[in-house]
């Protein structure tokens, strides 16, 4: 997106998005530079593929103007997007079914809800400070009523009033985060080192989403990860890779007090204590694209989904990973394959944990204990066809997602499974519209589950601005 005056007393001066001035009439030489420009643009899009500029278009323009600018106005990008939905469900959206069945899931039930929410609106500012510096900031406001009922993102508060907020849980999805969702600086040049270094409030490079999808996939949910990490990656000749580390969730030990030998005590042992990393190769041409991502995260507790497990469904038992911290840390790993061609596209995405959590962290049946807690994983397999309808881009998509182990992994668990169909339509200028419509599936009463399915039927519109 380009940016456009908004006015004459705030100076929003749009970006031309070129980053190498034509100095030659030569059209091969303009053509070698285009080609250049093309793979530079290819790389900031690998590395940020799950933060908001990716998705949005926020700050797009501003990443590929790589020289710096005589003025400071003109290195300054601000761009954002509101994306407001109507719900309609077979399911309720209260907890009046914590009174009934074997299990309970508010969003497995006999009855119907509907709403009307603004979804999110968020505002991107990216500033070029010099050719090797840029720095993003991400705002973010999200009606957190149609998932969360809580102000902190990993800490959930007990739901008591037995409905009385409505819209709870009609669409699960990761929190994203408090005001400030974002807030990070880049070192880097990619003409000069295909190395980039990039610490602040970022997204982890650990499995691949949309960071704005109206209806988040089991796998989203398994990997969002949203933290004050420092990052390390490079990207070069179509491979990239990052490590990162953060200061996770503490554990239980961690977490206790301790009566210091003066007679003190001292509170919760703060460390950085999580890294993860990711490898994968990636091309892209003007009739097929293709990408191929491997990644790992050694402490699936700090997943923002995840870290809510062990308070299920609000019951405000305080026992939520955050609030109590975890056991021993479980791995996770996740798989991603996607491309193009033409017309069609396709993916596969795999997130799962390697190990076992402790029974106390996240428990594969809600009240029960055992040797071994829950081994969650999920897997998405989908498709789609993009073609002009009325000269307008539109995409039809199916999907299919799975998951293992997930009853009572976050603040709602996950169903067993989903089906989805979605359309997707530009009818104008960074204006969308689309119509997603997905059955959930819960598990069957024999694995604790309620074995109800649900419909949700999904009318979004979307609106991007620069």
């Amino acid at each position: 997106m380009r940016l456009k005056p908004v006015c004459a007393s705030i100076i929003l001066l749009g970006l031309s998005g070129t980053a190498f001035a034509a100095t030659n009439s030569n059209v091969d030489v303009q053509n070698q530079l285009n080609t250049m420009q093309s793979q530079i643009n290819s790389m900031q899009q690998v590395i940020n593929q799950n933060n908001g500029m990716t998705q949005s278009g926020g700050g797009t323009a501003l990443q590929q103007r790589l020289a710096s600018c005589p003025n400071w106005y003109d290195s300054i990008s601000v761009s954002g997007l509101i994306n407001v939905d109507g719900i309609l469900s077979s399911r309720r959206a209260d907890f009046i079914g914590l009174t009934e069945g074997p299990t309970v899931e508010p969003y497995f039930g006999d009855r119907s809800a509907s709403d009307l929410a603004l979804d999110n609106a968020d505002l991107f500012v990216d500033a070029q400070v010099n050719s090797w510096t840029k720095a993003h900031i991400g705002i973010n406001y999200q009606n957190n009523n149609n998932n969360y009922t809580d102000d902190n993102p990993k800490s959930p508060s007990s739901v008591t009033d037995n409905g009385s907020n409505v819209n709870n849980s009609l669409i699960i999805k990761p929190w994203m985060g408090s005001l400030i969702d974002e807030a990070y600086v880049t070192f880097g040049d990619f003409c000069r080192s295909p190395i980039y270094f990039r610490v602040g409030k970022q997204y982890l490079n650990f499995g691949n989403y949309d960071r704005f999808a109206t209806v988040p996939t089991f796998t989203q949910l398994l990997s969002q990860t949203n933290e004050t990490a420092a990052t390390l990656g490079f990207v070069s000749n179509g491979f990239y890779g990052s490590v990162y580390g953060f200061r996770g969730i503490p554990s239980v030990t961690d977490n206790e007090s301790t009566l210091g030998g003066s007679g003190h005590y001292y509170g919760q042992t703060v460390n950085v204590n999580n890294w993860g990393a990711n490898l994968g190769w990636s091309m892209k041409n003007q009739d097929s694209s293709l990408n191929l991502q491997v990644g790992y995260l050694n402490n699936m507790a700090d997943v923002d989904y995840v870290s809510a497990s062990g308070d299920q469904f609000g019951l405000g038992n305080g026992n939520s990973l955050t609030a109590s911290g975890y056991t021993y840390s479980v791995g996770a790993v996740s798989v991603d394959a996607s491309g193009s061609l033409g017309m069609f596209d396709a993916y596969v995405h795999y997130v799962g944990a390697i190990d076992n959590f402790a029974p106390a962290d996240v428990n594969p049946e809600l009240n029960t204990s055992g040797v071994n807690g829950a081994e969650p994983q999920a897997l998405v397999v989908g498709a789609g066809i993009t073609t002009d309808i009325a000269n307008h881009k539109s995409r039809f998509g199916l999907d299919y997602q799975y998951s293992w182990e997930s009853e009572f992994v976050g603040l709602y668990g996950i169903p067993e499974a989903r089906a989805e169909a979605t359309f997707d339509m530009s009818v104008n200028k960074n204006v969308n519209v689309g119509l997603y419509v997905y059955h959930d599936q819960d598990d069957s009463l024999s694995d604790g589950g309620t074995g109800r399915g649900s419909t949700t039927g999904v009318l979004h519109l979307g609106v991007m601005f620069a």
